[in-house]
């Protein structure tokens, strides 16, 4: 007997399958699409899954057909669609399902015809096969034009690069439209938003990706009694590092930057080399023991503003990573010394509500220009918002991205796994973005 589960949005139909002798429905019909990765991953001896079209969740029919193929990958499928759904058919029939089952002329499941399906074993790869092969020439064809395409590109490339070798060489100034910097030269922004939304890993990944682009570029840690960065970067021996480097900068100083703008930020900070090309700015430990909660922090941010001049004179781009502080002053200070403030927020329903109350007090109590604050959503995943609603909530903003949630990042950080915090997709995400934080 075959193991079946129903996945229609009709729990009358799934029992009266329950009542047939040959079919074994294991349990209750699901009733969203989400629902049927949760129960195949729990139950992966499954045979059949019947599934209507119509069922509730955000997830498109073609990603849930791959995710249940990685689950299980000799399940058989029965999708139940209506008849003028031609789009969904062909791709269904491309990807050889199991059997297309239409609605009847009043909207209804003909549940006989499931029944007769799982009792004659019926396969719709037999039926279908003209259409999928026709379907195969298609896309051979369209692969056969752009494999031209790309030959006749090629050949341009090779003529132009050609071409610009020889005005190089008469010394012709060429204006290429190619000429795009994808680094964000010569800004200070801060990352703000609400606890634990992914702010430090942000600040760091957006350091890096800059860093491909030979900035000089410097992190300010203003998390200054928890220094979180610290654990994400896997920091050791801080004191020893930043004792070296400092020396280097003082004599610099002396030598190369003006010292009209520098006002002795190292009696507070310690700043350490993390490669060639990023540095980080982080509060001493010794004023952490001596600091007093309703003052120190003010002491701490006005020696960043103090200097805030002479440090964009050393770096070309810096890059402010905020804590959650019910100081409001704090935050306003710090916004008031960037280009523009970078806002993180999650994407669950509590996690937006937080966003906007934050935002609100921005806005409202601090007086932020809304054209000074970039949206960013970061941990997307499947069952986040859709991300269309998500920027519709914040259209009043403007929503640079989203960044996919990964779940390696836990792995990374609990080892310590110094700075590798960015996988390929990840980084094509980071990139995109960094495009559009550029043209601002």
């Amino acid at each position: 007997m075959k193991k079946i589960i129903t996945a229609i949005g009709n729990e009358s139909i799934n029992n009266e399958l329950k009542k047939e002798k040959n079919i074994n429905i294991i349990l209750n019909d699901i009733q969203y699409k989400e629902g049927i990765i949760e129960i195949l991953e729990e139950k992966n001896e499954v045979d059949y899954i019947i599934i209507n079209n119509i069922l509730q969740g955000e997830i498109k029919i073609e990603d849930l057909i791959k995710q249940i193929y990685i689950i299980n990958k000799s399940i058989k499928i029965i999708i139940i669609i209506e008849n003028n759904e031609k789009e969904i058919e062909k791709y269904l029939n491309y990807k050889n399902i199991y059997k297309i089952i239409y609605l009847d002329k009043n909207d209804k499941i003909n549940t006989q015809k499931i029944i007769e399906i799982i009792d004659n074993n019926i396969d719709n790869n037999y039926e279908n096969k003209n259409i999928v092969n026709k379907i195969k020439q298609e896309k051979n064809e369209k692969n056969k034009n752009k494999k031209i395409l790309l030959i006749k590109k090629t050949a341009k490339n090779i003529i132009d690069n050609h071409l610009i070798k020889i005005l190089n060489s008469k010394k012709i100034k060429l204006n290429s439209k190619k000429s795009f910097q994808n680094k964000i030269k010569n800004k200070t922004f801060s990352i703000t938003g609400p606890p634990g939304v992914g702010k430090t890993i942000i600040s760091i990944n957006l350091a890096k990706i800059n860093a491909y682009k030979n900035n000089k570029i410097l992190i300010i840690g203003s998390d200054f009694f928890n220094n979180s960065i610290n654990t994400i970067l896997g920091l050791k021996n801080i004191s020893k590092n930043a004792n070296t480097y400092i020396e280097k900068i003082n004599y610099e100083i002396n030598n190369k930057y003006s010292k009209n703008n520098f006002n002795n930020i190292f009696e507070y900070f310690n700043i350490i080399k993390i490669n060639k090309k990023i540095d980080l700015l982080i509060l001493k430990k010794e004023k952490i023991r001596e600091k007093i909660e309703e003052n120190n922090e003010n002491i701490f941010l006005n020696k960043i503003i103090e200097n805030i001049n002479f440090l964009k004179e050393m770096y070309e781009l810096i890059i402010i990573d905020t804590n959650y502080n019910k100081k409001t002053n704090y935050i306003k200070n710090i916004i008031e010394i960037c280009d523009f403030c970078l806002f993180i927020s999650d994407t669950n329903l509590l996690e937006i509500n937080k966003s906007i109350k934050l935002l609100d007090i921005y806005i409202n109590k601090l007086n932020i220009k809304i054209n000074k604050i970039k949206i960013i959503f970061n941990k997307y995943n499947s069952e986040s918002i859709n991300f269309n609603l998500l920027k519709n909530i914040f259209s009043e903003f403007n929503v640079i991205g989203k960044l996919n949630y990964r779940k390696i990042y836990n792995k990374l950080i609990n080892k310590n796994n110094k700075y590798n915090l960015l996988d390929e997709k990840l980084k094509k995400e980071y990139i995109d973005i960094n495009n559009k934080l550029n043209n601002i």
